[in-house]
């Protein structure tokens, strides 16, 4: 077996050299805004962590998936999807967008402060900054017809989630988007998003905190025009400058704000005439923050200021990061296992019947010996 090259290994250390010299530079033009302050005292409260996860499988005819959404509090709340879909376009994109519609409606039915895996900007900037019309070619979908279909959609949403509660507390089967509603795909990718948005809105009602762990797209670089910030992350800079001034990974956060500007969009449109309230005034509060000396950097964010939720947040706090979100995971980890294990013996059986042979045989089957 041939051994890696030496170079290799002597290209790596000057790689990130090389990244390390870009943190540098990028603080030289960001450090006078820095201020690292003290974490404050732990508050009570009352609070549910929710996660998702999702499993794929892609046979020659079909895409099989699942998507698990867990809330974990006082009590434990389940929403599990498992659908067989025609190879449809985006679909990874596509089945992301229904877990996470499902973790808000998740959110929706817990009690107390909602903390979710991921950044609550995101959210935000899709509606200011119109990304989705360049995966998905949807806007073409919007007329006035289509907008009277989606408003009256919208009010049967609204109707549906209310009586749902009971088969999310019970962990029960259930579909939950438009993936295989509609033969024409970009109108059917359209009726997903307003699912997607209508939970997010109703989840938008409660107090909500998202933690991310990765923020690959800058966050910082808002706070300087012309900021040229891109090719390190928050999270590194954060890092070094806090032990620039403290000697030490020190515990404690760096508060700031979005200046995002709306823009014309058909998203922006479309949350309006749907009357999404909540999501048409969304205003996102950020900072960085490490719970723990020496542990890592998140990005916190909430729809509520900063100084009202990090108590309660630091009091929930166990190794460095909230204990509902790392319950959480874990069960929806569980889940995933148990969704997975289900959705294969559901393909094995049905690849038997002669009938469904053709859509369902494994394409990497001689390659992994399927």
């Amino acid at each position: 077996m041939r051994r890696l090259s030496d170079a290799i290994f002597q290209d790596l250390p000057d790689r990130l050299e090389e990244i390390l010299k870009s943190v540098e530079n990028a603080i030289l033009s960001f450090e006078d805004l820095f201020h690292w302050n003290e974490l404050p005292n732990a508050r009570k409260c009352k609070a549910f962590g929710v996660d998702g996860s999702r499993s794929m499988e892609k046979r020659c005819g079909v895409v099989v998936y699942a998507v698990s959404s867990v809330g974990v509090g006082d009590r434990i709340l389940e929403l599990h999807d498992l659908s067989v879909v025609e190879p449809i376009k985006h679909i990874e994109k596509r089945v992301e967008m229904h877990m996470q519609t499902n973790e808000a409606r998740i959110g929706i039915f817990a009690d107390g402060l909602i903390l979710l895996d991921g950044a609550l900007s995101n959210l935000l900037f899709l509606i200011k900054r119109p990304r989705i019309t360049e995966l998905y070619d949807i806007e073409k979908q919007i007329n006035d017809k289509t907008m009277n279909i989606l408003k009256d959609f919208a009010n049967e949403l609204d109707e549906w989630i209310d009586s749902l509660n009971e088969g999310i507390s019970k962990g029960l089967f259930q579909r939950r988007t438009l993936l295989s509603r509609d033969k024409d795909s970009d109108l059917r990718i359209l009726f997903e998003f307003v699912e997607f948005l209508h939970a997010y809105d109703r989840l938008l009602e409660k107090e909500v905190v998202s933690i991310a762990k990765n923020v690959y797209e800058s966050r910082l670089s808002m706070l300087k025009n012309n900021f040229e910030y891109y090719r390190v992350t928050d999270q590194a800079v954060v890092d070094y400058l806090v032990a620039k001034e403290f000697g030490f990974e020190k515990a404690g956060f760096f508060k700031f704000s979005y200046n995002v500007r709306g823009e014309e969009s058909m998203i922006a449109d479309l949350v309006k005439e749907l009357e999404f309230k909540n999501i048409e005034k969304l205003r996102v509060y950020p900072c960085y923050v490490r719970f723990r000396d020496y542990g890592n950097v998140y990005l916190m964010e909430s729809n509520v200021e900063i100084e009202k939720v990090l108590p309660m947040v630091v009091g929930l706090e166990v190794d460095g990061y909230p204990f509902p979100l790392i319950h959480a995971h874990r069960y929806a980890e569980i889940k995933k296992a148990e969704m997975k294990a289900m959705m294969v013996t559901l393909m094995n059986a049905l690849a038997n019947k002669p009938e469904f042979r053709i859509l369902l045989k494994h394409p990497r089957s001689s390659l992994e010996g399927h």
